[in-house]
């Protein structure tokens, strides 16, 4: 790295850090991995006394009326949960020890990693430990590399944060494209038809489907851990944002400025390609603490609105395949469309990072809540119709929730500045870990008694509300409470 000038280098750590996001993103492959998990849970449960699996669980046992497609959703709700406390976390260790900020990364890669080889052991006991394995230890690792590779790698440029955090967040995406069809392919070779239908769900009855799933977490993490051993050493922060002049520093670590009306600005460099608020008319320069900004509107205004929009990145993104297995028989097909479905979603990523550097975060949000309402709302229509409508669908769900990766961030780093983004971040993102808890609740719970339908139009509404909240960032009218220490 030391023969390299700067644009080599960032180069290096940019591509070093998408190949780490990749690895960490591949929580979204259990979405389409959710008919093999419950088969393989549902078969664990149906275990003769002479410990022989049964072939053919019945429908209406105790194991089957426990556990159902919905059930995995709650993977994804513990894991986004301990993201948040591993961000929290990270951003804690960062400031208060001295070591390199690439060993909190590279123990968060090794925790994660770990996470996914004992889901491979947890798959056959129960979904309380799969979501323990899958869902805290992974979480709690991706957390603490996640927001330490977003803010080593943004370091490396002031102009074109939204599309370098674009680009990162869509290799985050990208996991489920690259992985998601290895892993199936691993699992059902022969593109096994699901042969068992219990409630909503069809799933797999069929041994060597079921037996194949353990091994399948076993050799996965194996090629993530190895993918994230080669490229950690190359992960750092641009030494020239240490030594910033103190105006830079203020403006780049932390300051704001709040006019008259109660409008928080980030304060800019003269360079800076976002213009300031031209109604601003008397301003007064403070610096975030920890307290200052979690007391903001702008906190609980991004915190209310990630809350509401939080079901659209979960219901179709996480649950596609189980909802698609209703009407498809095609198990492949359904594989192969939550694959493409992941790559909308990377894409999306990556066009919400070129957006967000031209529009506001506010029109941004709005927009995004907007389109997702409508999405969800003719998604139960896919049913009646074609697959292909189905198929369309998951793309533009997957295309436009993207941004929530990108926006909240972006917005998070811009106004309260680079020191403190872990530690706030991880506290909006929070809002999702609350919210993906009770969308869980009601897709496991209310599955059987809202059915498929129901669930999509709360989506719907949810969304609406999400994009709607928004506008309340940054009103004139409103005053932020701040408390400086």
């Amino acid at each position: 790295m030391d023969l390299l000038n700067d644009k080599q280098r960032f180069v290096v750590v940019a591509t070093s850090g998408a190949a780490v996001m990749l690895t960490l993103g591949t929580n979204y492959c259990l979405g389409g991995l959710s008919p093999y998990i419950v088969s393989r849970l549902l078969e664990a449960d149906q275990l003769n006394s002479n410990g022989t699996p049964a072939r053919d669980p019945h429908p209406g046992s105790a194991a089957a009326s426990k556990l159902n497609t919905g059930t995995v959703v709650w993977v994804f709700v513990v894991a986004a949960l301990f993201q948040g406390f591993g961000m929290l976390a990270s951003g804690f260790l960062t400031a208060q020890l001295p070591f390199d900020r690439r060993w909190s990364i590279a123990c968060g890669c090794l925790i994660s990693s770990l996470g996914t080889c004992l889901t491979g052991l947890t798959v056959a006991v129960s979904i309380g430990l799969v979501i323990l394995t899958s869902g805290a230890i992974f979480g709690f690792g991706q957390g603490l590399a996640y927001a330490l590779i977003l803010e080593s790698v943004t370091s490396w440029t002031d102009d074109s944060k939204g599309l370098i955090t674009g680009i990162l967040v869509s290799s985050f995406a990208a996991g489920a494209i690259v992985f998601l069809p290895i892993q199936s392919k691993i699992i059902n070779p022969e593109n096994l038809t699901p042969d068992l239908r219990i409630g909503n769900d069809r799933l797999f009855s069929q041994l060597e489907v079921t037996s194949r799933t353990p091994h399948s977490f076993f050799i996965m993490s194996a090629i993530y851990a190895s993918v994230q051993l080669l490229c950690i050493g190359f992960i750092r922060k641009k030494p020239e944002a240490r030594s910033q002049s103190g105006s830079d520093q203020q403006a780049g670590e932390g300051t704001m400025l709040i006019d008259e009306s109660g409008t928080a600005q980030a304060a800019q460099k003269p360079d800076s390609p976002i213009p300031a608020s031209e109604e601003a008319q008397e301003v007064a320069a403070t610096q975030w603490t920890l307290q200052s900004a979690v007391q903001s509107l702008p906190f609980f205004v991004m915190g209310l609105s990630i809350f509401f929009l939080t079901p659209a990145s979960i219901v179709l993104p996480s649950l596609d395949k189980a909802y698609g297995e209703t009407f498809i028989s095609n198990d492949m097909l359904l594989s192969v469309m939550a694959g493409i479905g992941g790559a909308f979603n990377a894409f999306g990523r990556l066009v919400a990072g070129i957006v967000i550097d031209r529009l506001h975060f506010r029109v941004c949000v709005l927009i995004q809540g907007l389109l997702l309402a409508a999405l969800h709302a003719l998604t139960p229509l896919s049913a009646l119709t074609h697959p292909a409508l189905y198929f369309i669908l998951v793309c533009s769900v997957n295309f436009v929730f993207a941004g929530v990766f990108v926006f909240f961030p972006y917005s998070v780093e811009k106004l309260y500045g680079s020191a403190l983004f872990a530690q706030v971040y991880g506290l909006v993102f929070l809002f999702k870990a609350v919210a993906g808890a009770l969308i869980a609740a009601v897709t496991t719970a209310g599955l059987g008694a809202l059915g498929w339908t129901g669930i999509l139009v709360l989506t719907a509404v949810t969304s609406g509300i999400g994009g709607l909240l928004i506008l309340l960032y940054n009103t004139e009218r409103w005053k932020l409470a701040i408390a400086l220490v």
